[in-house]
Order: C-alpha cells, then structure tokens, then sequence
C-alpha cells in the first residue's frame, strides 16, 4: 500500500465492503470523500485541482467509475503529484454504503448545476453521508443548503468561484468534527431518523 494506505480492489462491487476507517491514514491526514458515481460535472476533477494545496488531505471517491475515466482521473492526480493522496475507491452494495464510509472526516459534493431540476434535488449520497455522521460541504444548491443547516452536518458555498473552492474546502476539513452530531443524545440525530426513515444494516 502506498502512503500507508490499505490497497483495495477497484473493480466491480465490493460485497464485502471494509470500513473507510480501516484505511488507516497516519493521523496527521484527513479523509475527504465523495460518494456516488463518479461521472464528469460531479466535481472530482476539480478538487484534484485543488489537492496540491491541500497538504494534508487524503480524497477518495466511493462508488461506479468507467474504466476511461478512471484512468483520466489518476493521470490528473498524476499530473498535479498527488497520486499518494488520492483513491478511487470501488462501489459497495447499497445496504453497507453508511457503514462503509462511517468515520470519513468530511464529505463534499460539487457538482456542477447543469438542470433546474438538480438545484431541488434531494441526492442520495447527502442521506447516506447524514446517516454515516460524516459532515459534509456541497455546492450552493436550494435543497441540500436547507438539509445542512436544518441538521447543522455542514454548510454550502459557491464551487463556481475556484479561489473561494480552495479557502472554504481547507477550512471546512479543519473544522468538520463541529458538525458531527453526538449519536447518543443529539435531538437532531433522533429527528433524522424518524423523518427519512433510515434502516440501519450492519
């Protein structure tokens, strides 16, 4: 494993999905994810750009990737010389997803808004990384901004303004463990549960 980081199979779906945490990043270093598929306009790219200014961040995407993607994805790493700190991780089946990625350090979707449509949209991936407790920042959409701040798991800003990107990311990473809930006595965590019906599977 390079940097001391577990090497994981990156082909098909992992059935047997090993926790994020067992990645066993030096502690120095914070873990960054995306969850979902990794497709152009979802904004993997550019936080590839901005990984070289990010010292001590380690950035994982988690779910389906093209074959010809992937190979552009880790040429781009390659090219910016963090190809230590970045991992395309496989996709798991969707019932492990929350126990998988449980105790990544921050999540971050940027993707671009291409459809009206997206800007109300409720995705996916921001359930799951609520349900995992991992905070998450994500680009300034309507919907996701009001999941945010409702459950105080993270904030939005504007991934158009790259400069902005870079500030609010590195802070963000810094700072993320004050939007996690505590699980056991957080009234927020409870609410969470009985308004979007998660089913925890182990």
């Amino acid at each position: 494993a390079e940097d001391g980081i577990r090497d994981v199979a990156v082909t098909g779906v992992q059935t047997c999905a090993l926790p994020i945490s067992d990645l066993q990043l030096p502690d120095d270093q914070t873990l960054l994810l995306y969850v979902g598929k990794v497709t152009v306009g979802r904004g993997v790219e550019y936080v590839l750009d901005l990984l070289p200014r990010l010292p001590n961040v380690v950035f994982a995407t988690v779910g389906p990737c093209s074959e010809q993607l992937r190979r552009d994805l880790n040429a781009q790493a390659q090219s910016v010389g963090v190809s230590g700190r970045f991992r395309i991780l496989p996709a798991v089946p969707y019932r492990q997803v929350v126990s998988y990625i449980r105790g990544a350090d921050a999540g971050i979707i940027a993707a671009d808004v291409v459809a009206l449509s997206y800007r109300y949209s409720m995705p996916n991936k921001l359930l799951e990384m609520a349900f995992a407790n991992v905070p998450v920042i994500a680009s300034d959409l309507t919907e996701i901004g009001h999941f945010l701040t409702e459950f105080g798991l993270g904030r939005t800003v504007d991934f158009d303004r790259r400069e902005a990107m870079l500030y609010e990311v590195a802070k963000f990473v810094q700072t993320a463990g004050r939007h996690r809930m505590d699980e056991a006595t957080d009234r927020k965590s409870t609410r969470l549960n009985s308004s979007h019906g998660y089913i925890s599977y182990a």
